[in-house]
């Protein structure tokens, strides 16, 4: 577990990462400055996506599927549709 967390640590930096930790750092300083307790709660999570390397969608969590090959969700025939007088 503590070597996972710890590859996730040092491995796999990009520039992404380098902005959440920027934004992180800013956060939490003005925070410091302010006396803030939201803005510290939310650089703290700013700052753990950028250290691990998570977001808030999880494991695929914000992939878009494509159905278009199921022919269960795509109706391609029309319906003739009825109406009738109500007096």
């Amino acid at each position: 577990m503590l070597n996972k967390l710890k590859n996730r640590l040092i491995k796999g930096w990009n520039v992404m990462r380098f902005i959440r930790l920027a934004l992180a750092l800013m956060i939490i300083a003005h925070a410091v400055t302010s006396s803030e307790i939201v803005f510290v709660i939310l650089g703290g999570l700013f700052m753990f996506q950028a250290l691990f390397d998570y977001g808030f969608c999880g494991a695929a969590g914000c992939d878009i599927t494509d159905n278009s090959s199921n022919s269960n969700l795509m109706n391609t025939e029309e319906e003739e549709t009825t109406f009738n007088d109500v007096k």
